[in-house]
């Protein structure tokens, strides 16, 4: 992130450059401190020199990631950025994440196996990245680790801060001896992060609440939810009808969900279809009858857990139809934003509704969406709460709300519906015939 080095050597001496924030947390008297903001503020940056003075004088160091992708990809990487920066080139493994350098040693750890640690003792500094992701536990595991340090035993941190965790009362928990110092990416020179990357980051994240936890760093209450629309965003007018029409289908299996066909155009939608029934060929003749109603050619059905493959194989016998099986959980178009395929769908269909999508008084998908909300986690990444969680609290399914998404998302090869072999043939013979 940052355009200027942290560390420079100026007539022999190594000096370091901190922002405001980062130098406040590093120079703090208590046993205990860290910032707490939000992403893009300089967090990793203000650890990495920190881990990189205390092993240059000899200590030992703790290093806990959110898990050990995130480990070596982003701090452990930064403590070699330093090390560079001065200079110096410290013995580094990155299969155990393990380096040494004068003496001083980084042990590297992940959140997700913290009993990893037990063993280790003389530890001078340990230093938790993304505190709001670390277990409850953490502090009881692992601060016996840091018995018999010949340095001065000190606890850095810093993390976004994420609501409903306990460590969200653990910030605002004053009996606490610790230091915590706040800051987010706007209050950043504009020669580290420019004021375009800034607007950029103003305008990625709708949600009130949760701009202000993730991009502002505020340590929200617990009660405030991050919805992925609100009631008074849905428009009050359809437009005239436009575009091709789509249909979506969500299957229920052999369960007591329904099974929802919804057929969609650009401006809103035109029809739902609701059926409690297992058989592939009724599924089918429902199908039939909306594709031959609207002309239909792009059809996306819920693939997850395969219920849907026999009415998808059938629905590919009929001509000039393009049908797409959408894994819920597989990979999105947009992996570096959305952690999964259900959460893009259910973000890019608010984003229709908001520009002028219209559902009309249909209370039931509605109230679906209500009880859809989503947090982003360590990687920056957008997640949908689970499914099981919507339908603990709606009490049934959201097939409805399901169908309505997959109705509205695009694929790249939508554009055109794939030619048949015969089809082929039959083009070709048409110019052979001439």
């Amino acid at each position: 992130m940052a355009k200027k080095p942290v560390f420079t050597r100026e007539d022999g001496i190594l000096k370091v450059h901190l922002l405001e924030h980062q130098l406040a947390a590093a120079n703090s008297k208590k046993k205990i401190s860290g910032i707490v903001g939000g992403r893009g503020c300089g967090k990793s940056i203000f650890l990495s020199a920190m881990i990189v003075q205390e092993m240059c004088q000899g200590g030992k160091v703790i290093l806990f990631g959110q898990d050990y992708k995130a480990l070596l990809f982003t701090l452990f990487k930064e403590v070699v950025d330093r090390f560079e920066e001065c200079g110096f080139t410290p013995y580094v493994n990155y299969g155990t994440k393990f380096m040494k350098f004068n003496g001083g040693e980084l042990y590297g750890y992940s959140y997700e196996n913290i009993e990893s640690v037990r063993g280790l003792s003389e530890v001078s500094l340990l230093v938790l990245d993304e505190l709001a992701l670390a277990p409850k536990n953490i502090f009881e595991t692992v601060t016996p680790c840091l018995r018999g340090a010949k340095r001065p035993i000190r606890i850095l941190f810093a993390t976004t801060p994420k609501k409903g965790t306990v460590w969200n009362k653990w910030f605002k928990d004053d009996s606490i001896d610790k230091d915590i110092f706040t800051a987010t990416m706007f209050d950043l020179p504009d020669d580290i992060i420019t004021k375009e990357e800034k607007e950029l980051q103003r305008n990625t994240i709708k949600d009130p609440a949760a701009f202000q936890q993730e991009m502002l760093g505020v340590i929200l209450d617990d009660d405030i939810e991050f919805c992925i629309i609100s009631k008074n965003e849905y428009p009050t007018m359809k437009m005239p009808p436009k575009g091709r029409k789509k249909l979506g289908i969500d299957l229920s299996g052999y369960g007591a969900d329904q099974n929802v066909f919804c057929v969609s155009d650009e401006t809103g939608i035109i029809e739902i279809v609701k059926e409690t029934v297992a058989d592939t060929w009724k599924l089918y003749n429902i199908a039939k009858e909306l594709i031959r109603k609207y002309n239909i050619v792009d059809i996306n059905l819920d693939g997850t857990g395969g219920y849907g493959k026999g009415l998808a194989d059938v629905l590919r016998t009929e001509k000039n139809l393009h049908v797409n099986e959408i894994n819920f959980g597989s990979k999105a178009k947009q992996p570096d934003k959305y952690v999964n395929t259900r959460t893009e769908m259910y973000i890019e269909a608010c984003e229709k509704i908001r520009n002028g999508f219209y559902i009309d008084d249909n209370s039931e998908l509605k109230d679906e969406l209500s009880y859809m909300s989503y947090s982003i986690n360590g990687n920056g990444k957008t997640a949908l709460v689970p499914k099981s969680t919507v339908k603990d609290l709606l009490g049934h399914s959201p097939d409805t709300a399901d169908a309505f998404v997959l109705s509205v998302y695009d694929l790249e090869n939508e554009l055109e519906p794939e030619i048949t072999p015969e089809q082929g043939l039959n083009i070709c013979m048409k110019f052979v015939n001439i």
